[in-house]
């Protein structure tokens, strides 16, 4: 099953591209174009068959063995294997890269580029082929919306960013950045809506997905609380300076986009004008009608700790998202620090496709960036750090500042600075001229 429909998406992506690129202006170029598709289809179902037989082979004898196909445990093997299927053919174009050349000219390049993304595609395809088969293997229950809505959340966090990119080839790396960045936005929103869309008002659900940036549906969509949320007027006159300082910053960055601090100056007045300021305005609008939406800012300049600083007041949405989905679950299984050092290497990692796809280089910076953090909240929270007093006090904030700044340029590197960010303030610069 996973083969067919991995060469589907194969195929749907190639003619998107094609289309982009070539625009076929006569029916022989297009039939010229699907034929090549056809053969790169039957490298793919060749070299993806024989895992698909293994997978085939090795559920049977778990099946054998008493493995209950409505068990978790069914999830997990699909899983597992699905990334086997899905990596074949990447791991078979990476030898072949050369001949592929050969045979199909420019078009490899293309193949190539979609190899890279048919494991963590294969993931997914396998488990959403164990979850159906886990529900199909049971009675039906009220949860089984919720759980499907977040097989197809997860499904578009893979999936939604590679469109993104497929989309926006032919525009500017900062449309780039800025499409991968909204699509795994609304794919984790969907995430969060899963199983509570149904008991919300349609207009509540409308306002979380169009007017509210944060991630946590469940306090958004419940009940108002009229008057135990609003904030001060003194509140809303911080966010609304915080607005225009950010503001201001960034007009200058695209004022002077030649500048050797453009680039920093400008990232510092997008964090400033949107997430310190217009999202804490927003909040402080929907507390203000009773809707528990706290800031997702919450000064995290106050953190005495790496931890601290991640976890509780720096971008809260994502936060409270991963701990909710990653933390917790793993936490049962591995113990609390190498979940949390694993939602760290996740953050890395959808930091990449936001930060290094753009830029078409710079890879490996935004992950070891976050793996230096869970190093660091390892280090606080160790009996070493403890006796040297790195998780609380001006040492604990001393500390947070040196390990989230200090490798700040591993992560906003020169290719994404140069290729990404400049252009983004030179575009910028001219539509304010």
């Amino acid at each position: 099953m996973t083969p067919p429909l991995a060469v589907f998406l194969w195929l749907l992506f190639a003619l998107i591209l094609g289309t982009a690129e070539e625009g076929f202006g006569s029916l022989p170029a297009l039939l010229e174009y699907l034929f090549i598709i056809v053969l790169a289809m039957l490298f793919s179902y060749f070299y993806a068959g024989i895992p698909t037989i293994v997978y085939t082979l090795m559920m049977e004898w778990r099946f054998a063995r008493g493995l209950n196909p409505a068990s978790r445990q069914m999830v997990r093997y699909s899983t597992m294997l699905g990334g086997i299927i899905g990596s074949s053919f990447s791991i078979v174009s990476l030898f072949k890269e050369q001949s592929l050349h050969a045979d199909f000219g420019d078009f490899a390049t293309f193949l190539y580029g979609v190899s890279l993304i048919t494991a963590p595609a294969g993931m997914a395809v396998g488990y959403i082929i164990g979850t159906l088969i886990r529900r199909g293997s049971t009675d039906s229950h009220e949860s089984d919306a919720a759980e499907y809505g977040q097989v197809a959340a997860t499904a578009g966090l893979f999936f939604g960013p590679v469109l993104a990119w497929v989309a926006t080839r032919n525009a500017p790396p900062w449309v780039t950045m800025w499409a991968v960045a909204i699509v795994e936005l609304y794919a984790l929103k969907l995430l969060t809506l899963a199983g509570r869309w149904r008991t919300a008002s349609a207009w509540r659900v409308v306002a979380y997905l169009l007017l509210w940036p944060g991630l946590d549906a469940e306090a958004f969509l419940g009940e108002r609380k009229n008057g135990q949320l609003a904030g001060t007027t003194g509140e809303l006159g911080w966010a609304a300076l915080k607005f225009g300082f950010g503001l201001a910053l960034f007009y200058w960055a695209a004022e002077h986009p030649a500048s050797a601090s453009a680039p920093w100056a400008g990232m510092v007045g997008i964090i400033f004008f949107l997430h310190f300021g217009l999202f804490h305005v927003l909040s402080w609008c929907w507390r203000k009608y009773g809707v528990d939406a706290r800031p997702l800012m919450r000064s995290p300049i106050l953190a005495v700790s790496v931890a601290e600083f991640w976890g509780e007041r720096w971008n809260v949405a994502f936060a409270e998202t991963a701990r909710r989905y990653l933390l917790r679950p793993l936490a049962r299984r591995w113990g609390v620090r190498w979940a949390g050092a694993f939602v760290f290497l996740v953050s890395g990692l959808v930091h990449e496709t936001v930060i290094s796809l753009p830029a078409g280089g710079g890879w490996g910076g935004p992950t070891g960036y976050f793996l230096l953090q869970a190093a660091g909240v390892g280090l606080e929270k160790s009996a070493a750090g403890r006796q040297l007093g790195l998780g609380a006090g001006g040492r604990g904030r001393a500390w947070m500042l040196l390990v989230t700044l200090a490798p700040l340029p591993l992560m906003l590197n020169a290719p994404f600075t140069e290729r990404v960010f400049r252009p983004m303030l030179e575009a910028a610069g001219r539509y304010l001229s």
